[in-house]
């Protein structure tokens, strides 16, 4: 292939016709170890629903760097040791160009564009972890609560530098989260290096299906509620509003939440907003600011409130990353709520879906997002107003002590059976989790005052 032809090629590559996705990313999460950008604010697999969009060809090219890249093309055709497909080293130049702009930008082959797909929708295999590249390695962000990740052990915060014997460094992410992926069932042994242990560690993982329910959530008592959002999912707002109403009917002394998104590591965008909704009567949850018009949006909640009254304390941690940062950062601006726990992850970029003409796509970062007052997130995170550490509490063995009704001819005390047997008591949960029990006592105390 002679050079003018590698050039007309090149030239015709990048003045390429996209079709636009109006997908905004505000996470790279964890699914089953891909590349999935976690804050698209529609859902992938309606693509139908897609508004389509030209790029025009760009008339001013760089007509010598695009003549370097045709070089390296056909000197790469010419005298690499094997022979390569053009495809193959058109997609590395596509690869090289994309991920290198920054962490939460990515190509997507068909297979990696299906992962992203299948993640947004809550069902998918793998391990089940959030990642990022940090300096060659693959960083952990957050192990989604009940995976193959998170129980084995891996943490936020965790560099893995080997794969089943392979060596990450010198990988680009999506190359990393192919080898995570895998069949149900199989196994793969990640090692990691953890911030502020010497030693290495290893872990065995089996794959499996994660069927992830984004929400869970229960009432610990008559009056205080829990609710656990593990990621955004295309059905999370939806489900934490029914979350949310199931608790009101089951308890009419309900007046207070916890909202639970540690180890949370974004999701879809749309998704935040409508749980944002739950909370704020017409207030503005997030803005972006992109180079282009169509970037820079506002997004707003509705006048359907339906947990306006209730007093709530958002529990965060260096595992809450994009739409849940988003979450608490409007919730924390607008004083809606109390946020505990510790400094968020700190990614406020948003991402956009651009599909090529064929089965692939291109995952590009177009603005960054900003909290109603305008606080960046970006590489700082969401500091909770009040800091509480992970913390192991072991319970005291109980002095012995005489009460009123063991002693002999105690006078019988009167008891509204009624209202006992309708009390509502799940405080175990409260026995392993210091976080949470600060959070509860906390409520508490806010209720009786």
């Amino acid at each position: 292939m002679n050079i003018l032809k590698s050039a007309f090629i090149t030239t015709y590559l990048l003045s390429i016709t996209f079709t636009c996705f109006s997908q905004e990313s505000t996470t790279e999460p964890a699914i089953n170890s891909t590349i999935n950008p976690a804050n698209p604010a529609i859902n992938p697999a309606k693509h139908s629903k897609a508004e389509i969009e030209s790029i025009q060809p760009y008339s001013n090219l760089p007509l010598k760097q695009v003549s370097n890249l045709a070089k390296v093309f056909d000197l790469i055709k010419t005298h690499y040791v094997e022979e390569i497909e053009d495809d193959t080293l058109l997609k590395y130049a596509i690869e090289g160009m994309v991920e290198q702009l920054d962490p939460h930008s990515a190509y997507f082959d068909s297979e990696s564009l299906q992962s992203f797909t299948e993640s947004t929708s809550g069902k998918f295999s793998g391990l089940g972890i959030e990642i990022t590249m940090e300096n060659g390695l693959v960083k952990v962000i957050a192990a989604m609560d009940g995976s193959p990740a998170q129980q084995a052990g891996l943490q936020s915060g965790d560099l893995i530098y080997e794969l089943d014997s392979q060596i990450v460094q010198g990988m680009s992410l999506r190359e990393a989260s192919e080898i995570m992926r895998g069949k149900i069932g199989s196994k793969i042994q990640l090692k990691a290096k953890r911030p502020g242990q010497k030693e290495p560690l290893t872990f065995n993982i089996i794959r499996a299906e994660i069927s992830n329910s984004s929400v869970k959530s229960f009432l610990l008592n008559n009056q205080i509620g829990y609710a656990k959002i593990s990621s955004f999912q295309s059905e999370t707002g939806n489900d934490f509003e029914k979350a949310i109403l199931d608790m009101q009917q089951s308890s009419d002394q309900f007046k207070a939440i916890i909202l639970d998104l540690r180890n949370n590591p974004g999701g879809l965008l749309q998704q935040a907003i409508k749980v944002s909704d739950i909370f704020l009567e017409e207030k503005l949850v997030v803005y972006t600011q992109g180079r282009s018009e169509q970037s820079k949006e506002h997004h707003y909640t509705s006048l359907n409130t339906i947990g306006k009254d209730l007093k709530v304390i958002v529990l965060i941690n260096q595992g809450s990353a994009s739409a849940s940062e988003i979450v608490a950062g409007a919730l924390q601006d607008h004083k809606r709520a109390v946020i505990m726990g510790q400094t968020s992850f700190g990614k406020a970029s948003v991402q956009q879906i651009l599909n090529l003409d064929d089965s692939s796509a291109i995952k590009l970062t177009i603005a960054r997002y900003f909290t109603p007052l305008g606080r960046t997130i970006q590489a700082h995170g969401i500091k909770p107003d009040i800091t509480i550490i992970p913390s192991v509490v072991s319970k005291l063995e109980d002095r012995q002590y005489v009460s009123e009704s063991q002693l002999s001819g105690h006078l019988e005390g009167d008891l509204d059976q009624s209202a006992q047997a309708n009390n509502i008591n799940n405080l175990d949960v409260l026995t392993d989790d210091y976080q949470l029990q600060q959070a509860f006592q906390l409520l508490q105390g806010a209720l009786i005052l």
